[in-house]
């Protein structure tokens, strides 16, 4: 997985006539990035909006240390609340509005480094249940009867589906979904199957 070298292109002019930013470096290899932030540290890290999964696995890899040092946004031109759920669903520290006034930028990627950014639509995001770095976590199961209805259920089997794959009854089934969303602080099954996928994925981190 890597970065669009046009979308690298587009940010990296987008930024350039920002006070009191200097850019440290870019790349559109994942192994590259991961190297880069751990040894440069930056103070923020950009990834274009298309590239949104991209910076989650590279955050997944670099050290502790850096992440703490290390901010994360995602840039976008414009206002987009799609944009701005996966972002916060990922983990990222912020969303920022690259076509907006090179001053009003630089206050926004100050927000972004202080970690004090707030989202443009807040009211939607938690109607919508923009839960923060959802797509970060780590599913955990009791037993492996739960780890098997939560693969189903990201399957997009239903409840009678289910039940008939592992041959239990309906409500046993509804009882173990309710038991792993319970066990994770989960709201609803779409974050079971959201989640066992995302957990399933690797990040693509060989040097080319």
């Amino acid at each position: 997985m890597g970065v669009d070298r046009q979308s690298l292109s587009d940010l990296e002019r987008a930024i350039t006539d920002t006070p009191n930013v200097t850019i440290v470096g870019s790349t559109t290899s994942a192994p590259a990035a991961v190297r880069a932030i751990a040894s440069a540290r930056p103070e923020v890290a950009l990834f274009p909006e298309d590239a949104i999964d991209f910076g989650r696995m590279v955050a997944q890899q670099i050290p502790d240390l850096a992440r703490t040092v290390t901010a994360r946004a995602a840039a976008i031109r414009g206002s987009n609340v799609a944009i701005e759920l996966k972002a916060v669903q990922s983990g990222l520290d912020g969303v920022v509005d690259i076509s907006q006034s090179p001053s009003d930028l630089g206050r926004e990627l100050d927000a972004v480094r202080r970690r004090i950014w707030t989202p443009r639509h807040q009211e939607t995001l938690e109607a919508l249940g923009g839960e923060p770095a959802l797509l970060t976590r780590t599913l955990s199961f009791d037993d492996g009867v739960q780890l098997a209805v939560a693969d189903l259920v990201a399957y997009g089997l239903t409840d009678e589906q289910i039940a008939g794959v592992l041959g239990l009854d309906v409500q046993q089934i509804r009882n173990r979904i309710s038991d792993i969303l319970s066990l994770n602080s989960l709201s609803h099954r779409t974050q079971i199957a959201v989640l066992r996928i995302m957990n399933r994925k690797l990040p693509l981190l060989a040097d080319e």
